[in-house]
């Protein structure tokens, strides 16, 4: 473990004005930042169906990967490759800026009043203020990949890296100083290493606590280099997934991929006092589990992944029994952070919530439960399918209207609206298909002729002989194509427009019949 305090007497005035600047925009206690995010009080989705009231896409590739969005004054900002981007709430892009470097596979931003908090390729942390768009300052490398979430608590930022993420990991958790990103201390357990993947660190009481692939929970000092306990929660398994505290009786609760989850109690000076542990989902023959916890009204909701099946689990926080589970389906496993809705619970429903989940699965969609005191039993609800469909690791976050964000793998962003129903909702752009069609044999060519009922549209023809399979011949702006054919054999013709949408994205007509033109 070392401790790097990079402030130099020759910087000394320049950081004094620079802290008396950000002491306005840094909260004085930012514990919220890491507790129970999972938690909106806005009225959500409901509906059977519900639909999107615009999508977005940052990149021209068939799998692209965002940041989990932020909100921020009805703005939103999200990553894509190396660009920060600035939306409003109708979909539209207002300002971007080019990153230091690339995002990695997951991007988990941490806003804090006017900065946002961005971990990129490199094991680096780069500080954009929103306002100006401009970058602040870049951390120092601990090289490898960011793929852990950033919290930001009382002006420090806390975070690790991975290296090797595809065999044996290793990595370092770090400490930053959020005014200018010089680095406060770092923490390596040399003995026992592990990198920090998709893991997310808690403060409760002035104490830092962050576990690892090592599957070691590590207690330590917010500002200094000093470790106050740790306890090895498995040796069998990794902890991919973020630290979860329940304000009722101040237990913290984290998961492994080998399909357990843990209840940790410690005391003020941050020695762990006693480990619950437990199967998820019990007796399963193969487990998994990366999603965090997420706790209201004692009651915890985390996805897993069991024998196959996917389940989103409703567990008791006071000692991890288990209410009920619901399955997703076969290889539809929950990887995202539950987020549960208050918005509509009161005395009279028994308190209750909407909890809602994506599945690395297709079609990449929105799905939820409904939960309540006493529930002993719910069913899955589809509440989104998204127009691209992609896997999806994305958890979805809320803002004060009850608009969902999220992405998933195809690199859409969605904002599925809380009162349109999918029949409501502006549909995906559509084309038209092309018609009269018509042949004429030249020689030993074919003259296609069609009507492309669309304007700047391409159409493409689409050619298979006999039974074999189609494949396509060309895609053309004109009304006509001319073709020689193989020779002594059935032709088949069938073709299709297609042409960009706003995004700058191919959207298709449904195909035409099938003609055999000899």
């Amino acid at each position: 473990m070392k401790a790097y305090i990079k402030i130099s007497n020759a910087f000394g005035c320049l950081l004094l004005v620079l802290a008396l600047v950000f002491a306005e925009a840094l909260p004085s206690h930012a514990v919220t930042a890491a507790i129970n995010t999972s938690i909106i009080t806005a009225k959500t989705p409901t509906t059977e169906r519900s639909g999107a009231l615009w999508l977005r896409s940052f990149s021209g590739k068939s799998i692209s990967y965002n940041s989990s969005p932020v909100i921020r004054n009805h703005l939103l900002y999200v990553v894509n490759e190396n660009v920060l981007y600035e939306l409003d709430k109708q979909g539209n892009i207002l300002r971007q800026t080019t990153l230091a470097a690339p995002m990695n596979s997951v991007c988990y931003l941490c806003l804090q009043n006017d900065y946002l908090y961005i971990p990129i390729d490199g094991g680096r942390i780069q500080c954009i203020q929103c306002s100006s768009m401009r970058s602040v300052w870049e951390s120092e490398s601990f090289g490898g990949q960011s793929l852990s979430a950033v919290i930001c608590h009382d002006g420090y930022l806390y975070a690790g890296n991975t290296k090797n993420p595809s065999g044996k990991t290793s990595g370092i958790f770090y400490c930053l100083d959020a005014v200018d990103g010089h680095t406060v201390w770092t923490y390596e357990d040399m003995a026992s290493p592990g990198g920090y993947y998709w893991s997310k660190a808690i403060v409760k009481d002035n104490i830092l606590y962050f576990a690892g692939d090592n599957g070691i929970l590590v207690s330590h000092s917010l500002q200094m280099d000093e470790v106050y306990d740790t306890y090895t929660l498995t040796k069998t398994g990794r902890v991919r997934c973020g630290i979860t505290y329940n304000e009722k009786d101040g237990a913290l609760f984290t998961a492994s991929n080998d399909g357990r989850i843990y209840r940790i109690l410690s005391d003020k000076d941050g020695k762990i006092q006693s480990v619950l542990s437990k199967e998820i989902v019990p007796d399963a023959a193969s487990a998994n589990c990366t999603s965090t916890p997420a706790i209201w009204n004692n009651r915890l909701y985390i996805g897993s992944f069991a024998n196959g099946t996917g389940y989103i689990n409703v567990m008791d926080a006071s000692n991890l029994n288990t209410h009920y589970r619901v399955s997703t389906g076969q290889y539809k496993e929950v990887k995202s952070t539950p987020l549960i809705s208050t918005g509509y619970a009161s005395a009279e429903n028994k308190q209750t919530v909407y909890v809602y989940f994506t599945c690395n699965a297709l079609p990449g969609g929105i799905y939820r439960i409904k939960d309540g005191e006493g529930t002993k039993k719910s069913s899955l609800e589809t509440c989104f399918i998204p127009s691209h469909k992609q896997f999806c690791l994305s958890s979805i976050v809320a803002d004060s209207d009850g608009t969902l964000y999220y992405s998933n793998d195809s690199g859409y962003l969605y904002a599925v609206s809380p009162t349109m129903s999918a029949a409501q909702t502006e549909a995906k752009p559509t084309v038209k298909k092309p018609t009269n069609i018509k042949w004429k044999k030249k020689k030993k060519n074919y003259l296609i002729s069609f009507k492309k009922n669309e304007k700047k549209a391409q159409t493409l023809v689409y050619v298979r002989y006999s039974s074999g399979k189609w494949k396509k011949k060309a895609s053309t702006a004109k009304s006509n194509y001319r073709f020689k054919p193989q020779k002594k054999k059935q032709i088949w013709i069938r073709l299709r427009n297609r042409k960009k949408d706003k995004n700058n994205q191919w959207i298709y007509s449904a195909y035409t019949k099938k003609y055999r033109i000899h």
